[in-house]
């Protein structure tokens, strides 16, 4: 899944880089970022979305609303509260093909009136060699360079339906033949029972899911590790500080929103 550390990061570094002059700003990034090496998810009520701004309660409702009515099933809802920011994750899952959907909102600290909320869904495909097809509605350009297991794009500004079909349509054109899906442990034939229905089985994947996308921050220089938590090398710094503002991020994001509408019109979703 796209639930990297990076989402979460965004709503810090966009509020804490565009306030300082530019020279500054990868030393004040470099310094605040921190994060811990074993990320906690508990899971909380459904109520506890009253407690969000609006549009991040909308967001996280009316997304599952939809995937449930297109075959998923969902999971607990799950939090992260990080130092500055909070994480709301909803795992579904497709019983019949496997496939799992996520419903993702990060929280930023309230700066005066303003809350910083951002939002997407993402729809993704286990195959049997251990890589994966992810398809999402973020609008976030990569700042990193992406993991060699994952064929992912992302389609800004589409409803889950929409992204639903985008996705079976990429898996369609990559395997003429169907998807090698991952399946279940030798012996037990066909796929997978739903075990990301149950709540234990939610946070030991997120938790992998995030341990694994630090490390491979770490091999690409972006990340090291600081005792119990891994903390930004200055590439890192520098990378995720400037391409986070103007001009780069600007550029960037136009170059992204320009790439999925050719990709949407190629797969005629």
């Amino acid at each position: 899944m796209e639930l990297t550390f990076w989402l979460e990061a965004a709503l810090v570094l966009a509020a804490l880089a565009a306030s300082a002059p530019y020279a500054v700003a990868p030393l004040l990034v470099k310094g605040r970022f921190r994060e811990p090496a074993a990320p906690r998810f508990d899971p909380v009520p459904v109520e506890a979305l009253e407690a969000t701004p609006p549009a991040a309660r909308a967001h996280v409702e009316a997304s599952r609303a939809a995937l449930e009515k297109l075959g998923f099933r969902a999971g607990p809802l799950l939090l992260r509260q990080g130092p500055q920011a909070r994480l709301f994750v909803q795992l579904l899952t497709e019983p019949d093909t496997r496939d799992q959907a996520a419903v993702i909102v990060g929280i930023g600290e309230p700066r005066g009136a303003e809350t910083m909320v951002r939002t997407l869904v993402e729809v993704a495909t286990a195959l049997e060699d251990g890589r994966s097809v992810v398809t999402s509605t973020s609008d976030e350009p990569d700042l990193f360079p992406p993991a060699d297991a994952r064929a992912s794009v992302k389609l800004p500004g589409i409803d889950p339906e929409r992204l639903v079909k985008a996705h079976a349509a990429r898996l369609a054109r990559m395997f003429p033949d169907g998807p090698p899906r991952k399946r279940a442990a030798a012996g037990a034939g066909g796929f997978r029972t739903s075990e990301l229905t149950a709540e234990g089985a939610v946070i030991d994947h997120l938790q992998r899911d995030f341990v694994e996308g630090h490390e491979h921050a770490v091999a690409t220089g972006s990340l090291r590790k600081s005792g119990e938590d891994y903390v930004l090398t200055w590439l890192g710094a520098y990378r995720l500080t400037y391409l986070h503002l103007w001009p780069l991020k600007h550029v960037r994001a136009a170059r992204l929103r320009d790439k999925a509408e050719r990709l949407l019109a190629e797969l005629g979703v």
